[in-house]
């Protein structure tokens, strides 16, 4: 499954193609976090998250959202983040909330 949380359409548009590329379903944070809404299903093995880059991290809400939210323990999850310049150190908090997450 891939989700993409997206304030310009950047991600959204990322994650709409590695949704087409592998045949599988695109799923919006965005719309998620409107709803007060999580993502809860354990039986999905491929995690991508198509996400910004703020301030050198993922943005805090969709942190938090992945965090509340129920994911199979050892999914294989991969984070594609689009910025303007650099990521800088976003893949250590990434890599600590995969961690977290068992992924």
């Amino acid at each position: 499954m891939v989700f993409y949380f997206s304030g310009t359409g950047n991600s959204k548009y990322i994650g709409r193609r590695i949704s087409d590329g592998i045949g599988d379903e695109l799923f919006s944070i965005n719309s998620a976090l409107k709803n007060n809404m999580y993502f809860n299903n354990t039986d999905t093995d491929l995690l991508v998250f198509s996400v910004p880059t703020y301030a050198w991290q993922i943005p805090h809400i969709v942190r938090d959202w992945i965090e509340k939210s129920s994911f199979k323990k050892g999914a294989k999850a991969y984070f594609v983040l689009n910025c303007g310049g650099e990521i800088a150190n976003a893949e250590k908090y990434v890599r600590g909330l995969c961690d977290k997450m068992d992924f």
